[in-house]
């Protein structure tokens, strides 16, 4: 089977553009899933960027740091991979200390018990894509 069907590709945390501090994502629901890979990006040279992981257990009370998830480094893209969280509901932190800083993370949950993922057009809250299998060279379409 392939990648695209087996996760959840989510954007996490939309281009925030030109603040200093700290950003939050949206709240995502484990339910079904194994584990979730956080990919952070800043676009800022010099500037640290700064990715954790918070979790509840309801959706609006995900506020609880989850211990040994803070990744640090200069100039580079992080990814974080939460592998059975305990907490239900959880959300990656993303900062950067650059005020010129445009911020985004994707969010990939993946082995759902409820396999195959559909990425289609109506899917909530989901990346809209498509899998292709041996595709012939010629001229590339948005259309199946």
């Amino acid at each position: 089977m392939n990648l695209l069907s087996r996760v959840k590709i989510t954007a996490h945390l939309e281009d925030v553009a030109s603040a200093t501090g700290t950003s939050s994502g949206t709240v995502i629901d484990m339910a079904g899933w194994d584990g979730v890979l956080f990919v952070a990006n800043a676009n800022a040279t010099d500037t640290r960027h700064h990715l954790r992981a918070e979790g509840g257990s309801a959706s609006s009370a995900v506020n609880e740091q989850l211990k040994n998830t803070a990744i640090e480094n200069l100039n580079k893209s992080l990814a974080l991979d939460i592998y059975r969280p305990r907490k239900r509901f959880i959300r990656a932190v993303f900062r950067a200390s650059d005020t010129a800083t445009t911020r985004s993370v994707i969010a990939i949950q993946y082995k759902s018990g409820a396999l195959p993922f559909s990425h289609t057009a109506t899917a909530t809250g989901a990346t809209y894509g498509r899998v292709v299998v041996s595709p012939d060279t010629g001229t590339a379409s948005d259309t199946a």
